[in-house]
């Protein structure tokens, strides 16, 4: 959901089998709206769930905190309840730590005896700290066995986390997920659900930016592009490369790699939409661009700074300071 909410991606989603994740009760409200059913929504983010508001239980419930996971099961939120791991090499804020395990432990024995619950984690691969996603993956898999065994409740269902680039993802299904699988089936015997959540590398690929260039100057050996959009409307253009077309006659032509750079129409010194392209020698102003790979956060995440429009519904006070 977080993604990119569009009412077409999610059906999209929806058309193709896969559940919704969702973080808070307005992402509920757009998921049921889609058409997601409520057995099909997987609640995991830090705001804690609350049962009044849900007409009747969700899929799963992951909870970010030892309270919530204590709400969740005393309210009854979901059919499966469960809790997110947090990792113990990196200070994340996400999560139950290794240490707050006796606390998950006391509240997950409050499920009834016969009842299963869920785990999850969720890494990103700035955050591997030297590993690979297979070696992060064990060490959440190992303390998923600890707490099964401690709890002496089953573990049903495994949410390995998502945050993958498109390439990242083939790779990890090709070469990592598989044998991970099978381990964690054979670790876990009562494991019958695996998500992954592949909402960034999916959505990444399906949207693209027209931009018309505003200016073309030169500093020194480069030449750089000025171009009528930038941060507010790819707020990640910073985080991973977009790829850029410029336009040729009829046809849209990849900007090969090079020293030059295109340049945001904004006042922040950060708005850089490439810096290590090469323009074309006959790049004029009124060139348009096309600039791929913005369907995910950049869809979601688009910013209303310094386009000159008004947001609705944002109310500011002004204080004097003595």
């Amino acid at each position: 959901m977080k993604t990119n909410p569009r009412v077409e991606m999610l059906q999209a989603a929806l058309g193709t089998g896969f559940f919704a994740e969702c973080i808070s009760s307005g992402e509920i409200a757009a998921a049921l709206a889609a058409g997601f059913e409520r057995r099909a929504l997987v609640y995991n983010g830090p705001q804690p769930l609350h049962r009044a508001g849900l007409e009747g239980p969700l899929g799963v419930a992951l909870a970010d905190s030892v309270a919530a996971l204590a709400g969740n099961i005393g309210s009854r939120v979901a059919d499966v309840q469960g809790m997110r791991m947090r990792p113990d090499w990196h200070d994340s804020r996400f999560g139950i730590s290794s240490e707050q395990t006796g606390e998950a432990i006391a509240a997950l024995r409050a499920l009834p005896a016969d009842a299963s619950f869920a785990v999850s984690f969720h890494v990103r691969a700035q955050d591997y700290d030297g590993r690979s996603w297979l070696q992060v993956a064990r060490t959440f898999l190992r303390r998923a066995v600890e707490i099964q065994r401690l709890a002496d409740r089953p573990i049903v269902a495994f949410d390995v986390g998502g945050g993958w680039k498109p390439a990242q993802l083939e790779e990890t299904l090709r070469r990592e997920l598989p044998t991970f699988v099978g381990e964690a089936a054979d670790a876990l015997t009562d494991l019958r659900t695996i998500f992954l959540e592949p909402g960034q590398s999916v959505a990444t690929p399906t949207q693209f930016m027209i931009s018309s260039v505003l200016e073309v100057r030169s500093s020194g050996s480069r030449v750089e592009a000025v171009i009528d959009a930038g941060y507010p409307n790819l707020p990640l253009q910073g985080t991973y490369a977009h790829r850029v077309f410029v336009e040729d006659g009829e046809r849209w032509t990849l900007l090969p790699e090079g020293p030059d750079r295109i340049l945001g129409p904004t006042c922040l010194e950060y708005d850089v939409v490439a810096s290590n392209v090469s323009l074309p020698p006959a790049m004029r102003p009124a060139t348009q661009l096309c600039i791929a790979d913005c369907g995910s956060y950049d869809a979601s995440m688009a910013l209303h700074f310094a386009r000159g429009e008004e947001r609705t519904g944002l109310q500011v006070s002004v204080y004097s300071i003595p």
